[in-house]
């Protein structure tokens, strides 16, 4: 429902208003935008926030995620090298990277 996911959007812009030095709010953002309302960029600035308030392995992995998402696969390769030295051996972190391993070759090799 449109009105539900503009309350929510409302809601966690409000708590990132009032709690501008918290990632949590940045991170559900990030999260939201990539999970409902397909808004790759937007998903990637807050993720990108959150990674600046809190450069945790989790925060650099949703950062890589959404990089992705928007298209920016260096930005995406580069975040999850972080978040990979900073805690690594999470599969699913390696099956983001294959995926983004995938989609560069295919797209260096002109295929969609």
């Amino acid at each position: 429902n449109a009105n539900i996911a503009a309350g929510f959007k409302s809601e966690l812009r409000a708590f990132c208003e009032r709690w501008p030095e918290r990632p949590e709010g940045y991170v559900a953002i990030a999260q939201f935008y990539l999970a409902v309302a397909g808004r790759a960029e937007d998903a990637r600035k807050a993720a990108e926030k959150a990674v600046e308030l809190a450069g945790t392995a989790a925060n650099y992995a949703l950062l890589a995620q959404a990089a992705h998402a928007a298209g920016d696969v260096q930005k995406a390769e580069q975040a999850l090298k972080k978040a990979m030295e900073l805690a690594p051996g999470r599969p699913e972190w390696e099956r983001l990277r294959e995926m983004i391993l995938q989609e560069t070759s295919a797209r260096q090799s002109g295929q969609p």
